[in-house]
């Protein structure tokens, strides 16, 4: 496969994995909505993490093109403006968090040495950063709803939704590797 085919592969996957987590979000926890678009727990910020830590760039790439589809024609924002650069932030405070985390900690592209201390902390720092970026363009843009209370909401959702969505990807991936090692049976 060529390394264009490869990385056109990995945009379409994080854009379809961010849009099938956010119908799989507002299927379970719609209720859980504090106001429009800041949730208690939003399983989509797991995605956003998790293809930029597995796919780097063009993870990002993809998680800004599915934010850009899910806000035009999902929430249908009248503004293109504010729709176009909250799907920047979308992808670009995950990157901006494995950058520094990686700086530090060379993260390896399949996530072996991402220990649960590190993964903790990846998840708080993203949540911060993402929810901090998110209610600066908010207040900036005038939006009513650009509090301190939906700020923590959407950092705790993000938090909830990132340490969801990675815990149980490890845990797959264990124990798709254990079986893997298994010795078959005759």
């Amino acid at each position: 496969m060529s390394q264009i085919v490869l990385q056109l592969f990995m945009i379409a996957l994080s854009s379809v994995l961010f849009l099938f987590l956010l119908q799989v979000n507002g299927w379970l926890f719609n209720q859980f909505e504090w106001i429009a678009g800041v949730n208690w727990v939003y399983l989509p910020a797991g995605a956003r993490l998790l293809c930029v830590l597995l796919f780097r760039t063009p993870g990002a790439i993809g998680i800004g093109l599915g934010s850009w589809l899910a806000g035009s024609y999902y929430t249908v924002h009248p503004d293109p403006i504010y729709t176009a650069i909250v799907s920047f932030l979308s992808a670009f405070s995950p990157y901006l968090v494995y950058l520094s985390l990686n700086n530090r900690h060379n993260l390896s592209a399949s996530l072996s040495n991402l220990t649960p201390k590190l993964l903790v902390q990846c998840c708080f720092l993203f949540a911060m950063a993402s929810a901090c970026l998110h209610h600066v363009w908010f207040a900036f843009y005038g939006h009513a709803d650009a509090s301190w209370q939906s700020l923590l909401v959407m950092a705790t959702g993000d938090f909830i939704g990132a340490i969801l969505l990675l815990y149980f990807v490890k845990i797959l991936l264990a124990v798709l590797r254990k079986s893997a090692l298994k010795p078959k049976r005759n």
